[in-house]
């Protein structure tokens, strides 16, 4: 402590500044103390809480199998403690393993509406005197997860070991950290809310399953530095059969990025917050590229519209159209109607685009078909429809389902809201079946910068994706991650209020139409000298 004493204090004083501003308006704090192996030094823990954090610490609760007669007497020592009007003692009905015991620990933060939890031991392990740096990155520094970071000493083998271990991961998920196997930890309720904990293993590996899905959420996560601790009672054996899950729960975390495999543990909660792809071979530039400057857009399920400052920079008008408030919506979108896509709409503009986009849409609508004769109306008689989606039959795809797997989550090709799922063959299909001729079909591969966590600017994730975007050139029904096309008219229907237009070659020289022609006259205008009656 001695090392850190001036930051805890200054944490203190920050701590104490920013309670005086809020007032009533201060986040509340859980402190949970899993008291599974007992409250032996329960009072010397507590005891160890600075007296300046009870304004910030609402409950102190602890998770533990006592019955009311040995809680009375376990607490009793506890009554002339400050944190005695803090506490709340919660009975489990058996004794829990490690991740069951912080299910249930997340599970109460989460009912009760606390903004924070912090997770303490009643054993002492994790010294509460290191509180306040916790407190600090999470009020002051504003980060919803944070981690500590155990000190080194020389000569500790099982330190070193997790040092080495930790290495190996970070390799692996590049999330910036080096100790991934520390259970001293702060966590915002509102990240519990967006991951699914309960779907963690039950023993220590919990905490590393746990910040895989925090990484997922794509949150910042702070460090606290704090005294070095481990369980006496693990093996060498043992340590080394949990470091080869860890090593292998890494990679596996990777493998379903790439959809190999398919963990529901890593489907978390990311709301309407779509990440815009920039690699150059993604569908948003690819997309992107392909408009002219200064045309009129319609962006058919537009959601927050991410390529719209990028449109407005090219001076690209941007209509969107989709079903989220408008608030969520770029201000750099010109116009924003709000309409449920499943009802055709009824806009008030006639031919005026040059473009109508559907990127990643039509997966996701049942009444397509509507949508796109309803659609029709307003693209320019030169115009071009724009549509993407992801390839269902994808390398990966075919993996998983010769292995006996096919599990939806909530983002990419097996998105959970998705209703239709396409090949190339029947993505093609369905534009010419609705009176589109295609003009063009591009192809983009996986999206590397995603699976990476990098902007898409690395030359290594570069050098990946170009890569493997010859693979889809090559193949692309079976390497492609998406398909773009481009479609023009192929015909107009006067049922959806267009003028009736007849082709020239169904003309005579005078203009007048086929029909209007003697029926005797009319294999002429063809140049069809076949006799009628079906000999030739």
């Amino acid at each position: 402590m001695s090392h850190h004493h001036h930051e805890v204090e200054r944490a203190l004083e920050r701590l104490s500044a920013l309670t005086r501003e809020l007032g009533d308006r201060v986040p509340s704090i859980l402190i949970v103390v899993s008291a599974y192996q007992g409250v032996a030094r329960l009072e010397a823990t507590l005891a160890q809480i600075h007296p300046d954090l009870f304004p910030l610490i609402r409950e102190i609760t602890i998770f533990d199998v006592f019955s009311e007669l040995q809680a009375e007497g376990a607490f009793l020592d506890l009554r002339h403690t400050q944190a005695w009007e803090k506490l709340r003692y919660v009975r489990i009905p058996r004794p829990y393993h490690y991740g069951e015991n912080l299910k249930n620990c997340f599970d109460y933060a989460i009912s009760k509406e606390f903004d924070y939890v912090v997770i303490l031991r009643g054993d002492g392990t994790y010294d509460p005197a290191y509180l306040p740096l916790f407190l600090e990155a999470a009020l002051v520094d504003e980060c919803d997860a944070v981690i500590g970071d155990r000190m080194e000493h020389p000569g500790s083998v099982r330190l070193a070991a997790n040092r080495l271990l930790s290495l190996a991961e970070e390799l692996i998920l590049g999330m910036g950290l080096r100790d991934y196997h520390c259970g001293y930890r702060l966590i915002a309720t509102q990240v519990l809310r967006k991951i699914p904990y309960g779907l963690n293993v039950s023993d220590y590996l919990f905490d590393l399953h746990l910040l895989i899905q925090i990484r997922c959420l794509g949150i910042r996560i702070g460090t606290v530095p704090v005294p070095e601790f481990h369980d006496k009672d693990v093996s060498t054996g043992q340590m080394i059969a949990y470091a080869t899950r860890a090593v292998r729960i890494a990679i596996g975390y990777r493998l379903h990025q790439l959809h190999i495999l398919r963990r529901a543990t890593y489907f978390v909660d990311l709301g309407e917050n779509y990440t815009l792809k920039r690699n150059r071979y993604s569908s948003h530039m690819q997309i992107l590229d392909s408009l002219k400057p200064g045309s009129m857009v319609l962006d058919v399920g537009c959601g927050q519209s991410l390529l719209a400052e990028e449109y407005a920079r090219r001076g690209i008008t941007v209509v969107g159209l989709d079903s989220i408030p408008a608030e969520k919506v770029s201000p750099f979108v010109h116009r924003y109607l709000r309409h449920d896509l499943e009802t055709p709409p009824d806009l008030p503009y006639g031919r005026e685009f040059d473009y109508i986009i559907l990127s990643d849409v039509i997966e996701h609508i049942a009444n397509r078909d509507a949508l796109m004769n309803s659609l029709r109306r307003h693209l320019k008689l030169d115009g071009r429809l724009i549509a993407s989606t992801g390839n269902i039959a994808i390398w990966f795809y075919r993996l998983s389902l010769l292995l006996g797997r096919f599990e939806y989550g909530p983002r990419g090709i097996l998105d959970r809201t998705h209703v239709h799922l396409f090949t190339l063959d029947s993505f093609t299909r369905f534009f010419r079946q609705k009176g589109y001729r295609l003009l063009e079909v591009r192809y983009t591969p996986i999206p590397f910068e995603l699976v990476f966590s990098s902007t898409g600017r690395s030359s290594l994730v570069e050098g990946i994706t170009r890569w493997y975007h010859r693979l889809t050139m090559l193949w692309p029904r079976m390497f492609a991650y998406q398909f773009i096309v481009s479609c023009t008219f192929r015909s107009y229907e006067s049922a959806l209020g267009e003028e009736t237009w007849k082709p020239l070659e169904e003309m005579d020289s005078s203009g007048k139409s086929r029909e209007d022609l003697p029926e005797a006259s009319r294999g002429s205008v063809r140049g069809d000298t076949t006799p009628r009656g079906g000999e030739r």
